[in-house]
């Protein structure tokens, strides 16, 4: 069964590639989904089987690498890291299929799109199952390259083509540090088996060893989950079709990075420097990014850029060790962003793909149903009390006070000042877009929105793990003394939770919510009396120099700018200087072109001896033989010579 997991998305993916024109554009939908809901059907026996029974399974296929001093298995570890990341991959997957039905209809392409979906989840399968690095990596590169194919589906589009290389090219330098940890892990440890790594992690004397190879792993989860600096292909990977952009961003691709660090957490653990790292990055990556989306327009982009704000705040949980929150948000972020870019991608579909929100407004009364979700969505997304979402960020934010040390402080902090900034910009997508008087041409409101059965399922679905999912599993993921990471390879407990429920003041405890609650407030006041507030602003001068902080913000720090400058264009110098000094003039010298001189030049020396006449030809032959004679004899007279050398002597 559980075989069969991971292989239905494979073959759902060949049937919709090969046979895509047999079965037709609607078959191919219909087939997919009913696959990916297989898949799920299978991935919610498997989280009863092995984690709420706690009975992990492993076992291996065949050998596929027998080296004298590398083994390794085709197998599959699944304990209860591994189902639960798989509930998540499969559910969303399955309401991104069938929402596809209805959102992509009419795209000439529908067969190719759902093959690339269904290999997406196949390989992201792949890799939370996988019992080495090595397969991992072999599904870290999977996703990689789906990525790549769905950003770029529409690919008669220039900005597709420049935002999917972007994305491949940032991606790789991810891979490459994943690569380097790799074997420095098997240069340390002689296996790249999780299980041997875990299990003589401890008898490492040195820890700098282990910060050697968990520093690029690290990396290479930046790189995948869009953290600080290698952030940029996260906003045009919204050049896609909206499904894509809810897949890639609830549920695999920038899920990856987060995993990979709650998998290696037993090594991890035992690195200080990469634990005070994480902290200082997620907790940076938070803050900036609420602030790029607070000054977006683009609704997309919005939703982008609070993906990268929630997993930095899974990045602090890793560097806190509270690893089992660190996924618990991750499921619980994974369902109601999910929501958020499927009822994004409902309202587009609606309008004509229009996706600034200061041209659209008044939907409330033409498109209720989206507007429930997406309020939905956002309030789970901000830490409303009682919703999915305040079981697990809250939690982040107060267990990073309750580590007594500073760097602890300082996440507490940017987590609180980023949770009232998410509030403000999410507060901000709804009025602009359902709450205040439409902006948006007159077509958008001639008739009210009418969604297939397709589209409205996925999100009704969708809506009630965002409202309620959190409340039921709170327990089970994060509850004290509960069982469920007992079997787990990765999770390990610390009593920072417990710390901050007991030690930390309701001041502080009480500080994030209070604060998500007045910008709720004030961002709704602001929106509905928004020409009091701008006569306001005008009386008072110097808060207009604060809007020039709105470009750097609203443009991504200029990191592309930067790149190109400091990087992208000594890079491409230093390559035309090797290729003038090297390929055009060393080796071009050595190589083709000095070959050819010389040989012209022998050919030259030479035609100078043909003279025509005939004496002189004689006079060649003669010189010929004399000197083949010598050298046939020459070397029998110097073995006589010192024969007779030796016997004179």
């Amino acid at each position: 069964m559980y075989t069969i997991l991971i292989i239905i998305p494979l073959i759902s993916a060949i049937i919709s590639g090969l046979l895509g024109r047999y079965i037709g554009q609607k078959g191919s939908g219909i087939i997919s989904s009913i696959c990916i809901g297989i898949t799920a059907i299978l991935a919610i026996i498997s989280f009863y089987e092995i984690g709420i029974t706690g009975s992990p399974l492993a076992f291996s296929y065949i050998n596929w690498i027998d080296l004298e001093l590398l083994e390794i298995n085709w197998g599959l570890y699944l304990d209860s890291l591994t189902v639960s990341m798989a509930i998540l991959v499969t559910l969303i997957s399955t309401c991104v299929h069938i929402f596809s039905i209805g959102y992509m209809e009419g795209d000439p392409h529908k067969q190719r799109f759902f093959s690339y979906l269904s290999l997406f989840t196949f390989f992201m399968l792949l890799l939370i199952s996988a019992d080495n690095l090595l397969f991992l990596f072999i599904g870290w590169e999977g996703i990689g390259i789906c990525s790549f194919l769905l950003i770029n589906f529409w690919y008669t589009r220039l900005e597709a083509n420049k935002s999917a290389m972007l994305a491949l090219i940032m991606n790789r330098v991810g891979d490459w540090s994943i690569s380097i940890g790799i074997y420095i892990i098997f240069y340390i440890f002689g296996s790249i088996s999780f299980t041997t790594i875990f299990s003589v992690a401890h008898n490492i004397e040195e820890n700098t060893n282990i910060t050697l190879f968990v520093i690029p792993l690290f990396i290479g989860a930046m790189a995948k989950s869009a953290q600080l600096g290698l952030n940029t292909w996260l906003p045009r990977a919204m050049e896609g079709p909206t499904p894509v952009s809810a897949l890639l961003h609830a549920a695999t691709m920038v899920t990856a990075g987060v995993y990979l660090l709650i998998r290696i957490s037993p090594v991890l653990q035992y690195s200080n420097i990469t634990l005070t790292l994480i902290i200082l990055i997620g907790s940076i990556s938070a803050l900036l990014a609420a602030l790029m989306a607070l000054t977006q327009n683009d609704i997309k982009k919005i939703i982008a850029y609070s993906t990268m704000s929630q997993l930095a705040y899974c990045f602090i949980a890793c560097g806190i060790c509270q690893y089992d929150i660190a996924i618990f948000h991750i499921v619980n972020h994974g369902f109601f962003k999910a929501l958020l870019f499927l009822s994004a991608g409902a309202i587009l579909h609606s309008i004509y793909d229009e996706q600034n929100i200061y041209k659209i407004g008044g939907f409330i009364n033409i498109d209720p149903l989206i507007y429930i979700a997406i309020f939905s969505g956002s309030l789970s997304l901000m830490a409303f009390p009682f919703l999915t979402g305040f079981y697990s960020k809250d939690f982040i934010i107060a267990a990073s006070l309750g580590t007594y040390i500073y760097i602890g402080s300082f996440a507490y902090w940017f987590g609180t000042i980023t949770a009232f900034l998410t509030s403000i910009y999410s507060i901000k997508l709804i009025c602009l877009v359902y709450l205040i008087k439409p902006y948006g041409p007159k077509k958008h409101y001639i008739l009210e929105s009418n969604h297939s059965i397709y589209i409205t399922i996925p999100i009704i679905f969708l809506t009630i793990f965002s409202i309620f999912f959190g409340y039921f599993f709170k327990d089970l993921f994060i509850g004290f003394g509960t069982p469920f990471w007992g079997n787990s390879l990765s999770i390990s407990y610390s009593l920072n939770l417990l710390e901050a429920e007991f030690s930390n003041s309701n001041f502080y405890s009480l500080l994030p919510l209070c604060l998500s609650l007045i910008a709720l407030f004030f961002t709704i006041f602001y929106y509905f009396y928004n020409s009091e507030f701008l006569a306001i602003r005008s009386t008072i001068p110097k808060l207009n120099y604060f809007s020039k902080f709105k470009y750097i913000f609203s443009n991504g720090y200029y990191l592309d700018a930067i790149y190109a400058s400091f990087i992208i264009k000594p890079y491409f110098y230093f390559s035309n200087l090797t290729n003038k000094v090297l390929d055009q003039g060393v080796f071009e010298f050595l190589g083709p072109t000095g070959f050819i001189k010389i040989f012209k030049n022998i050919n030259i020396s030479i035609s100078y001896y043909d003279t025509g006449i005939i004496p002189h030809y004689g006079v060649y032959i003669i010189l010929s033989l004399i000197i083949f004679f010598f050298l046939l004899f020459i070397k029998p007279l110097i073995i006589l010579f010192f024969v007779l050398t030796l016997l004179f002597i």
